[in-house]
């Protein structure tokens, strides 16, 4: 079973959208969890379908226009059995059940008060759902609070007093951290250089019955769609992560790919083995990962070669003959 979490800050906008079809096509998950929509349940209708996604339920945003605000979503397929316990402005409560499996747990999807001052009352609601806790437990979303301080760089240092209640109500209901693969952050405020702030606001965390239930749980921040969030993919059976062992994906760099400027500035970072060791993404972010390199190259030239439209004949056959592995 495969989780997205995304807070995908507003669904009102084409791109947006087109975002978000392409995450649920390329990662295929069973169940998906969207914060800011911005948007009225039904208005995600279509979304849904396009994302071969049977049922949704959710809180509508707030206000109308452009003061919409707020708006919770969850999607999930015909793989599982889901049932809605609670929902609110911060939250959605859920139980599931792999219709599979036979498999029975709480999922909620959390969403954290932003401001300062309101923080308290999202510790105190996810005290108030710990309370009622009676079967292996998930949370997952945007918490909008680190935990330590290493898990923000720029800016300002946070202080122990603002990450004091998200630690203890974590320690008052047995929820441990499920850890990440990828990059360090999943929050930026896409400023350049030193102005740049980034923070691990998006999690996931869990009891320690589900954690035993569950040990082979990977969770993964993947490439920021358009959104100052990246999304989590919470992969429950470790499925992709086995099938990446059993078959490690190559890239192959194709000579063709210089005819474009931005190809010729990407590839320039590569060192005399042919090897790309780093690469920045769209916000500036350098990263080092291997997975997370292919990744981001993959995606930009798909994205390149999709809106660009094709070459002619006599520019393909030029440069198709050569390839770099």
């Amino acid at each position: 079973m495969k989780i997205i979490s995304w807070n995908c800050r507003g669904l009102g906008n084409p791109w947006a959208v087109r975002a978000l079809n392409k995450l649920l096509k390329q990662q295929a998950p069973n169940l998906v969890f969207l914060m800011e929509t911005r948007r009225k349940t039904d208005e995600l209708n279509r979304i849904r379908n396009r994302g071969r996604m049977g049922n949704i339920a959710g809180i509508d945003c707030e206000g109308d226009g452009r003061s919409r605000a707020g708006g919770l979503a969850v999607m999930w397929d015909s793989s599982i059995v889901l049932e809605v316990s609670s929902m609110s402005l911060n939250h959605i409560d859920m139980r599931v059940k792999v219709a599979e499996a036979g498999q029975q747990w709480r999922v909620t999807g959390f969403y954290g008060n932003s401001d300062a001052a309101n923080k308290q009352k999202s510790w105190d609601l996810l005290s108030s759902l710990g309370k009622s806790q009676n079967m292996p437990w998930l949370v997952f979303g945007d918490f909008n609070q680190i935990l330590e301080q290493k898990e923000k760089t720029g800016g300002l240092s946070v202080s122990y007093s603002q990450m004091k209640g998200f630690q203890e109500v974590l320690q008052m209901n047995q929820l441990l951290d499920l850890g990440f693969v990828g990059h360090s952050f999943t929050w930026t405020n896409n400023r350049p250089g030193e102005m740049n702030i980034q923070e691990r606001l998006d999690r996931a965390i869990a009891t320690i019955d589900w954690k035993e239930a569950f040990p082979e749980t990977i969770v993964r921040h993947l490439q920021r769609y358009k959104s100052d969030h990246c999304p989590l993919l919470i992969d429950v059976t470790g499925q992709e992560n086995k099938r990446r062992r059993k078959r490690p994906n190559i890239f192959r760099f194709e000579e063709m790919w210089l005819q474009n400027q931005e190809c010729k500035e990407k590839a320039s970072q590569r060192n005399k083995r042919n090897r790309i060791e780093r690469i920045t993404d769209d916000a500036g972010i350098l990263f080092e990962d291997e997975e997370k390199i292919e990744e981001i190259i993959v995606n930009f030239y798909e994205d390149l070669f999709k809106t660009e439209g094709t070459m002619e004949e006599e520019q393909v056959a030029a440069v198709v003959g050569g390839r770099v592995s």
